[in-house]
């Protein structure tokens, strides 16, 4: 069984937590999520080269842009 189906099935997050998703404001997740995007999340792991992710010895980007390649 892998590491996390068994960590999960230990730790059991987010058991107890009573909220309700009426009461929630959906602007406090909007100004997060807008602080996300503006300081670019995802911009490190979008390589502007292979030759350039692979010169620098970073295997997110790499990885990434197989992804994208295939």
């Amino acid at each position: 069984m892998p590491a996390g189906l068994v960590t999960v099935t230990l730790v059991q997050p987010g058991v107890g937590i009573r909220v309700s998703v009426n009461t929630l404001d959906p602007s406090v997740a909007a100004k997060y999520a807008k602080q996300a995007a503006a300081s670019g999340l995802a911009s490190p792991i979008i390589p502007h080269s292979l030759f350039g992710a692979f010169a620098d010895g970073e295997a997110l980007p790499v990885l990434r842009h197989t992804q994208i390649g295939s």
